[in-house]
């Protein structure tokens, strides 16, 4: 049975819930992700949302990581938030070795599958976010990174729970959800969090949840440029 109900504990619950369960729910309702699941989305699309991730996305978002870690004044908070930048990064070294691979396995020209692609508007405003955030505050840097681990991790239950046995992107459906090992470093993340706002100003509380909200933000218009093939 999958668990597509990742719950939030500590004093944040009720907030973060909300803004996160209601993006979601929005997400899974996106053309793109219902394209995905039944197999009908076109080869270019995904490949945008792909390259986009791997290539920009994902490098920063590693580093906002590290930009946490050095934030922190708790060492095992330092600790994990270096392991989840290391994780990041190792994820990029991986995914430059297989997503050409992938692409053009889904019938696409190299020139559509290999390499870095330009940097689209929503995915540079991502990016730029999640610099300011890190140096912003630690408990803004937390809010920045925070609804794309949850949002992944429901998203990729979601998908797996309703894709189509035996359509085009079937197998990477399968291949691409994080596991339970993710799920526990995202409930991890969220301790910490919690961790982090219990010992928080009632201003630095509300500044984390302000980047969470801008954060979801963030990720709804880096999917919808995938979608509308954002250049």
């Amino acid at each position: 049975m999958l668990d597509l109900t990742t719950t939030i504990p500590g004093p944040l619950a009720a907030d973060v819930e909300e803004i996160v369960v209601a993006a979601a729910r929005r997400h899974r309702e996106h053309p793109y992700h219902r394209a995905f699941a039944d197999g009908t989305l076109p080869p270019v699309v995904y490949a945008h949302f792909a390259r986009q991730d791997s290539y920009h996305l994902l490098p920063d978002y590693g580093r906002a990581f590290a930009r946490c870690a050095a934030r922190a004044a708790e060492p095992t908070h330092a600790r994990f938030l270096s392991r989840m930048a290391a994780i990041c990064l190792d994820s990029v070294a991986s995914d430059m070795r297989t997503i050409g691979d992938t692409l053009r396995g889904l019938g696409l020209s190299p020139e559509q599958a290999d390499g870095a692609p330009p940097v689209a508007p929503a995915t540079r405003s991502y990016t730029y976010f999640l610099t300011a955030a890190g140096v912003t505050s630690l408990a803004a840097g937390l809010g920045a990174l925070l609804p794309s681990a949850l949002l992944q991790m429901r998203i990729n239950d979601h998908l797996l729970a309703h894709y189509t046995a035996g359509s085009r992107y079937a197998a990477l459906i399968e291949q691409s959800h994080p596991g339970e090992e993710y799920r526990r470093l995202v409930d991890e993340l969220l301790v910490l969090v919690n961790e982090v706002g219990a010992g928080a100003s009632t201003g630095e509380r509300a500044e984390l949840l302000r980047f969470v909200a801008e954060a979801v933000r963030h990720e709804w218009a880096f999917l919808e440029a995938a979608w509308r093939l954002q250049t």
